[in-house]
Order: structure tokens, then C-alpha cells, then sequence
């Protein structure tokens, strides 16, 4: 999200302000996106490796990425 915006031309403040006041109102949250992220990239037979990379790139924390591809990784097959 952050990328679209600065992309668009607003301002690092700006944005950083309406990410705050997102996730302070529980519409943003980078588990979730991660969760749901995995879950569609399994489905379109991603393996664990290329997910991780691909979450990596848009800013997702190691924490983040390890509790939700470890998760999936024990139903892969």
C-alpha cells in the first residue's frame, strides 16, 4: 500500500499517517494479508520458497512470513 501511494505522488507523512490510523482501526493488518496471501499462492501451486520471496517484497516482516509459510509448509504435498 504504501508503494501504490508514494507511487501516486503523496507524501511519506501523509501516507504514514493513514497506514497508522489503518491498522489502529484493524483495516490493515500484515498477518492477515500474509495468511490470505499464502493461502491463494498455495492454491496456485507456489511452493513455500517463492512465497516467502514474494511476501518478503512487499515489506512483510521475517516473523511474519515464517509463522504463516511454516504453518502452510506442513500441508504441502
Amino acid at each position: 500500500m504504501r508503494r501504490r501511494l508514494s507511487a501516486k505522488g503523496h507524501s511519506e507523512g501523509a501516507i504514514e499517517g493513514l497506514l497508522l490510523e489503518l491498522v489502529e482501526e484493524n483495516l490493515q493488518s500484515d498477518a492477515r494479508f500474509a495468511e490470505n496471501f499464502v493461502i491463494m499462492r498455495k492454491r496456485q501451486n507456489y511452493g513455500p520458497r517463492r512465497i516467502s520471496l514474494e511476501l518478503e517484497e512487499r515489506g512483510i516482516t521475517a516473523d511474519i512470513i515464517t509463522q504463516f509459510v511454516e504453518q502452510t509448509d506442513k500441508n504441502w504435498g
